[in-house]
């Protein structure tokens, strides 16, 4: 059911991972047919909070299944939690335990993405080719504002729903946290690592809002009447409250199971 953190396949240019629970599961199950319909070639790491969520992923050729209980040094929820709830809270910092993890293994990137989310194409190349465009950059992130991003090479306000991460020991150090960490930043690991990384002045680009498309007020999933964009990747289903991210996906013939 568990694959070993030491045995997850390390081969792709990068090692996208996610957390989830039994309450998630349709959301991650809904993310790996996208996965498939877009051609996307990597394996998604699930983290997984719960023996549930595992078996609902059992032989699923798209993932791989790590217990992430060992990972995280608070119990969480098994249900799903919305925004503003106290597991809600400890959830988001449980991504920045597997994040940090994840890094530990030495793979040269290492991309976080939520499941709330719908692929078109794979996002792989365009992340891989922010990287590598300047070296200098150790984040890639979707950006969080609104219609625009003001300063894709320091945005104010990433969003950690899709955010890669260049691996080095700084960066792993920067994603360490306290509980009192937990208890000042009640909006969750968003607002806390966008503190961090400001204050570290870490290089950073945010993709395009047209490519990789987030669900504020602004965007084509927010106005249905907006043209999508031609170039988009994956459209991102934040700014929605529990099932209405499953909602909203069936209404942009998005929801795959």
């Amino acid at each position: 059911m568990f694959t070993p953190l030491s045995e997850v396949p390390t081969n792709s240019p990068i090692l996208w991972i996610t957390l989830a629970n039994k309450g998630y599961g349709e959301y991650v199950l809904n993310f790996t047919q996208s996965m498939k319909r877009a051609g996307a070639e990597f394996k998604l790491i699930v983290f997984c909070i719960d023996d549930e969520i595992a078996r609902m992923l059992e032989g699923n050729p798209h993932v791989v299944c790590v217990d992430a209980r060992p990972y995280i040094p608070t119990n969480l929820s098994n249900e799903f939690s919305i925004w503003g709830q106290s597991q809600y809270i400890a959830i988001t910092f449980g991504k920045v335990d597997v994040m940090r993890v994840a890094l530990e293994t030495g793979v040269p990137y290492v991309g976080y993405i939520d499941t709330d989310i719908v692929l078109v194409r794979d996002p792989t190349p365009t992340a891989l080719r922010a990287f590598e465009t300047d070296p200098a950059v150790q984040i890639v992130a979707q950006c969080g504002e609104g219609r625009y991003c003001t300063a894709p090479n320091k945005c104010p306000e990433f969003c950690t729903g899709v955010i890669l991460f260049r691996n080095s020991p700084e960066m792993q150090a920067h994603l360490r946290y306290t509980q009192e960490d937990v208890h000042a930043n009640p909006m969750g690991d968003q607002v806390f690592l966008s503190a961090v990384f400001k204050r570290a002045n870490t290089p950073s680009l945010t993709i395009h809002k047209d490519i990789w498309i987030h669900g504020g007020p602004y965007g084509p999933i927010s106005n249905l009447s907006m043209p999508k964009p031609a170039d988009a990747e994956l459209y991102h289903f934040n700014f929605l409250i529990g099932n209405e991210k499953k909602e909203k996906m069936k209404q942009m013939n998005m929801w795959y199971l």
